[in-house]
């Protein structure tokens, strides 16, 4: 009788344990099929800016690059990937431009987030419940710094993801480190440039954007011009110059692998081109020859904005940091018109920025100032507009 009650406890505890170790593998194979992972593509979000795509991975590249979804999940993580910029190096410091994002959920800023290690996952939410949102993940500084992957988006395994509607009005914007964001989170002008105080969205291209309701592209590198980029040795800089990279997706100092991808502009396009460029001409073109090659410069990239936006209306503007050579904005704008018969073209001028509204870093707009030439050109915009599109 002992032998047996013996027999059927040693059975139940074999039982007992050959049950637990099936669970723990059950329950590993269900952690895994309770995902669903997406990689971010035109299918399934829209994306906004210039990108390109590597391993799979959806990388940010110009200013304000961005995706947007509406999703319907319980749980949203987002993977990232930085760029060689961002990975740090044994026995030596994190480089300092890395790139920046930020994450919103139905518009609020939820985060922000530094490439400061070559992986990071953020978790947008985890509820116990469906939430229905959109999510917009955005890229705040420039290609020619650092760049940013979004290798994954992880939902739970019913979760569903759809790409943002599209805007009625385009706008691109080409321009330099004030469309860019330069500095617009530093404390003064005596700080110096890093990508921790630049925010493509707190400048006036992107506000003008949000303000027309517009989906946008951005084209803009700091110390960039039409003929001379910035100089503070009186040569000219023919390194800087954005006619040679407009066509391109993006440029990147430190990484030139992928400074030769073409643009393919059939991706984008806009009823509204707004071009600022020249604040940079104009620590070369002093005198009036060479503010005439500067004209001469323009009129010739003019055409080739055309060439490749055949239906956009064109706003050449200048003077947020000083308006010395707008007045060969308005030359260039006058001389192509001629030269071409084409009257969908117009020079917009800005009031230069003063001391009263502050400074970003190296003297560049504060954050006051970007938000009322804004408005500004928001307000000048909208005269162009009928229900949306250009009258």
């Amino acid at each position: 009788m002992k032998k047996s009650v013996f027999f059927v406890l040693a059975m139940a505890s074999l039982i007992s344990m050959s049950c637990t170790t099936t669970n723990s593998a059950s329950n590993a194979a269900d952690t895994a099929s309770e995902e669903l992972v997406i990689a971010p593509d035109s299918t399934n979000v829209k994306i906004l800016g210039r990108t390109f795509t590597k391993n799979n991975t959806l990388f940010l590249a110009q200013s304000a690059s961005a995706i947007e979804f509406e999703v319907e999940a319980k749980s949203l993580t987002v993977n990232l990937t930085g760029d060689t910029t961002a990975r740090p190096y044994r026995g030596t410091a994190i480089p300092s431009n890395l790139a920046r994002l930020t994450i919103y959920v139905n518009g609020e800023l939820k985060e922000t987030v530094t490439m400061d290690a070559q992986k990071k996952s953020v978790t947008i939410f985890n509820e116990k419940k469906v939430q229905k949102a959109s999510v917009r993940i955005a890229k705040i500084t420039e290609s020619a710094q650092s760049y940013a992957g979004i290798k994954e988006l992880v939902l739970d395994k019913n979760g569903k993801i759809s790409p943002a509607p599209a805007k009625d009005l385009k706008i691109e914007f080409i321009g330099d480190s004030i469309t860019c964001g330069y500095g617009v989170e530093a404390d003064g002008a005596n700080n110096s440039f890093t990508t921790q105080t630049e925010n493509a969205e707190k400048a006036y291209a992107y506000l003008t954007a949000k303000a027309l309701n517009a989906d946008y592209s951005l084209v803009s590198y700091s110390g960039y011009g039409i003929y001379s980029g910035y100089t503070g040795d009186g040569n000219r800089n023919t390194l800087s110059l954005i006619p040679p990279v407009y066509p391109k997706v993006c440029f990147n100092y430190s990484d030139g692998s992928k400074n030769n991808l073409e643009w393919d502009f059939g991706n984008f396009k806009p009823q509204l081109v707004v071009i600022n460029l020249g604040t940079n001409d104009d620590s070369y073109c002093k005198d009036q020859a060479k503010k005439q090659l500067y004209v001469d410069s323009y009129v010739e990239f003019l055409k080739d904005v055309r060439s490749k936006n055949p239906d956009a209306y064109i706003v050449c503007s200048l003077g947020i940091m000083g308006d010395n050579l707008y007045p060969s904005v308005e030359k260039a704008v006058e001389t192509y018109s001629a030269q071409t018969g084409d009257k969908r073209i117009e020079a917009f001028h800005f009031v230069p920025h003063t001391a009263a509204d502050g400074y970003g870093a190296d003297w560049h707009p504060s954050a006051k100032t970007q938000a009322n030439r804004a408005e500004v050109l928001t307000a000048h915009l909208k005269t162009l507009l009928d229900n949306g599109t250009i009258k």
